[in-house]
């Protein structure tokens, strides 16, 4: 079956669980394209997505860095599994300091690849480890809560 997910400014076909429906699935995105032209489709892992023509990952990581202190010293770190990512990829890896890591296999703009979840664990732990031991500045916040710590 196919399964539709309404975000606030964008909609999503998935088609996961009957990947037959394919065809059908994009069939039908492209008529709601029509109906709604300042949208745009894009295709991800069995999915058919309809956003804002102007969106993109890259967009978004970079309104996001905007609102972090500026005198602060960050490593932008991008990790994704999908062509929805690739975007995200090429703006991280304009950056200084960016790393961009795409998991699974694949041609990507990303610097980094990982075969899969498991490693990206590893790599977070490994890349935690060396902070806690080597960074001065880390504050040694033990509670790690995704980005409430990064934004501290």
């Amino acid at each position: 079956s196919l399964l539709i997910e309404n975000k606030k400014s964008s909609i999503a076909l998935h088609y996961r669980k009957a990947p037959e429906l394919e065809d059908i699935a994009k069939k039908i995105m492209l008529e709601a394209q029509k109906i709604f032209p300042n949208l745009r489709l894009i295709q991800g892992k069995f999915v058919y997505e309809l956003i804002p023509a102007q969106a993109n990952k890259g967009l978004a990581i970079k309104e996001v860095l905007a609102h972090l202190n500026q005198y602060e010293v960050y490593t932008p770190i991008f990790i994704g599994d999908d062509v929805t990512d690739e975007d995200g990829f090429y703006f991280v890896n304009q950056l200084e300091d960016g790393i961009s890591i795409k998991v699974g296999q694949g041609l990507t703009h990303a610097k980094y690849q990982l075969k899969d979840t498991k490693q990206v664990y590893d790599f977070l732990e490994s890349f935690l480890d060396h902070i806690r031991n080597h960074d001065n500045n880390f504050k040694g916040n033990n509670n790690l809560d995704g980005e409430k710590t990064c934004l501290n």
